[in-house]
């Protein structure tokens, strides 16, 4: 059950990191912690999969918010925050 959360965690940084919501006060100590004692072969095996998952949710948001670029998304935040 705690790599499945580990998964979650590091899915979630990668996610809010791209739309630029700076989550690694929390994050990076949680992480960290997890990987600790892992072998490389066991992160390997979970950076995969959070990299893949990241990839699916981060193109699903952009889908939805009809963003093309980084550029955009950037812009996107800054208007709503001035709303």
């Amino acid at each position: 059950m705690q790599i499945l959360a580990f998964q979650a965690e590091s899915v979630a940084f990668i996610v809010c990191s791209k739309y630029k919501i700076d989550t690694s006060e929390y994050s990076f100590g949680y992480i960290s912690g997890y990987s600790e004692n892992k072998d490389a072969k066991e992160l390997k095996s979970s950076l995969d999969t959070i990299t893949k998952c990241a990839d699916e949710i981060t193109r699903s948001i952009d889908k939805e918010l009809g963003v093309k670029s980084l550029d955009q998304i950037v812009k996107r935040k800054e208007s709503v925050m001035e709303r």
